[in-house]
């Protein structure tokens, strides 16, 4: 719908200066980009709702940009329009190989433009179901990432973070103080991606104060020390004094009764693909969920590992 971002990338000033004219007067907001370079870097800083890119372009061309685009954790679910003077089967062919949504053939005109827009914005928001809280990808996507790892054979693994006494918390502090605690959470992955992990890893929130978070096998280990150290040297601070200093948080039950819990830690479940073990998604997740469990039962912040697959 109107509203929405969109990054119109073309060497030729005169088509993006038209098409964020022909765009803006619709509702939507334009940016534009002169280059596949610029393009690309307009795309990290903004994040757009969607990237209308022509092909034919100096230097990067427009396949090159999608395929980058693609391929970078922040960038991957943002859908690509392509533009472009050719109409052969093997260019739109190529164009979709790379990534691209939709493939658009000039000349063309405006109200199919839109129309395009309107639907790849609506399909791309029913693929991601992202969550409205963090922003983050939910489970269809998660799902879907996690089968195309395993088709493409990699040895990737699987985190499952979930917030220990997160209840507790709301209950106490009231939803607005636990949302930050949520989207707390949802940016110290994302940071922690950044400072030590890669632009092909993933974060997804499968909803509440549950995330999934995909990465290299050989990375794992690393991630999740620095996820705990993160969230233990952040959250208390979320508390105030005086709970922090106690050590816990008062709660009155359904009954009446006054239930003592501690401070928020966090719990990461892994499993990995090392052995190429997993053939299908339901493995993944019947096997994090044993995992998850074992993990839960365990006192303060801890990240415990599927030795079964792993080779540990």
């Amino acid at each position: 719908m109107p509203g929405e971002l969109i990054l119109a990338i073309d060497d030729e000033v005169d088509i993006t200066t038209i098409i964020k004219r022909a765009l803006e007067v619709k509702g939507y907001k334009v940016e534009t980009a002169a280059s596949g370079q610029e393009g690309i870097k307009k795309a990290k800083e903004l994040l757009p709702d969607l990237i209308i890119s022509d092909i034919m372009m100096e230097g990067m061309d427009g396949y090159e940009v999608c395929s980058r685009l693609k391929n970078d954790r922040r960038t991957r679910f943002i859908p690509i329009i392509m533009l472009t003077a050719k109409d052969q089967i093997k260019d739109k062919i190529t164009g979709m190989e790379s990534g691209s949504d939709d493939y658009l053939t000039k000349p063309f005109s405006f109200e199919e433009l839109e129309a395009r827009i309107k639907w790849i914005l609506k399909k791309t928001a029913l693929q991601i179901a992202a969550n409205p809280l963090t922003g983050l990808p939910g489970n269809p996507s998660i799902e879907e990432e996690i089968k195309r790892r395993i088709e493409k054979k990699e040895n990737f693994a699987v985190l499952y973070v979930d917030i220990d006494n997160f209840k507790a918390y709301n209950d106490k502090y009231g939803y607005t103080w636990g949302d930050e605690i949520i989207r707390l959470t949802a940016q110290i992955l994302i940071d922690v991606v950044d400072e030590v992990g890669t632009e092909q890893d993933f974060i997804g929130h499968i909803g509440g104060d549950d995330f999934i978070l995909i990465t290299r096998d050989s990375n794992v280990d690393k991630i999740a020390e620095f996820i705990i150290s993160k969230f233990d040297n952040m959250v208390p601070y979320q508390y105030p004094r005086n709970d922090r200093k106690r050590g816990y948080v008062k709660v009155v039950d359904r009954q009446g009764k006054e239930v003592f819990y501690p401070l928020m830690t966090i719990s990461i479940a892994g499993v990995t693909n090392k052995k190429g073990n997993f053939v299908h998604y339901a493995q993944v997740s019947e096997r994090l969920m044993e995992v998850k469990r074992y993990t839960k039962s365990q006192k303060g912040s801890v990240f415990i590992k599927d030795r079964r697959l792993n080779g540990g």
